[in-house]
C-alpha cells in the first residue's frame, strides 16, 4: 500500500509539472496542460493510474502503457506544438529553440517515476515469491 501511495504522489507530481511553462515565444505561453486535450495522452494518464491501484497481473501492462503512451505523447508534443501555432512543418531546432527548462523537467520525472515504478514492482513480485523459489529448489 505504502508503495502504491509513492507511485501515485510521484505521479501526482508529474501532472503539476503539467501546470507550469512547457513552451514559450514571444508573447504565447504554452502549459503542458495541452496534453489534457489530447484524448490519448488523457487516456494514458488514466491508464496508469489504473495500472497501479488495481490487484491484477494486468496491473503492471495497464501501468506500462500508460507511462509509455504518456511518454510519446510528451514528445509528440514538442515536436509538434509550434505547427498549431505558426503552421510550417516539424522543426526541431525552433522546437528546442522554444522549448522552456520545465518541459525537460517533466519528461526526465515521467522517466524516473515510471523506473520507481518498475524497481518497486519487481522487488514486490521477489518479496512474494521468494518463499516458493526456496522451497521448490
Amino acid at each position: 500500500m505504502k508503495k502504491k501511495l509513492l507511485i501515485t504522489c510521484l505521479f501526482l507530481v508529474n501532472i503539476i509539472m503539467m501546470f507550469s511553462i512547457w513552451f514559450q515565444s514571444e508573447h504565447i505561453y504554452i502549459k503542458g496542460t495541452i496534453l489534457f486535450e489530447n484524448p490519448i495522452a488523457f487516456t494514458c494518464i488514466l491508464l496508469s493510474l489504473l495500472g497501479v491501484w488495481i490487484n491484477h497481473h494486468y496491473g503492471e501492462v495497464l501501468t506500462t502503457l500508460g507511462w509509455l503512451g504518456l511518454f510519446l505523447m510528451q514528445i509528440y508534443e514538442f515536436l509538434t506544438w509550434h505547427i498549431r501555432m505558426y503552421g510550417g512543418g516539424f522543426d526541431l531546432g525552433l522546437s528546442l529553440k522554444l522549448c522552456e527548462f520545465n518541459f525537460f523537467i517533466a519528461i526526465i520525472l515521467c522517466i524516473v517515476t515510471y523506473f520507481i515504478y518498475k524497481y518497486l514492482n519487481n522487488k514486490n513480485y521477489r518479496e512474494k515469491y521468494k518463499y516458493n523459489l526456496k522451497t521448490t529448489l
